[in-house]
């Protein structure tokens, strides 16, 4: 059975994954900087990676929120390792 941090986790990414889909881009943002905050969350710059495949312009263009995925995964890593002891 999951607990209540993972289905927490799951629900989250899950929100994250369908509002790259439908809802304004703040939303994946916002969920992946929760997830990134709360979890050690591998699946933050997969979910960059899914929105910028969805909706990059051409191939050539920056793909910033898997760049957002990566730095805040990394930046919030210290973070998290204080705060949640």
């Amino acid at each position: 059975m999951w607990s209540p941090a993972d289905l927490f986790r799951a629900l989250l990414a899950a929100l994250a994954v369908v509002g790259a889909l439908v809802a304004p881009w703040w939303l994946p943002a916002a969920c992946m900087l929760l997830l990134s905050l709360r979890f050690d969350a591998w699946e933050v710059p997969l979910i960059g990676l899914w929105v910028d495949l969805l909706w990059l312009p051409t191939p050539h263009s920056i793909p910033w929120f898997t760049l957002y995925g990566i730095a805040v995964v990394w930046l919030a890593a210290p973070l998290r390792k204080q705060l949640l002891l």
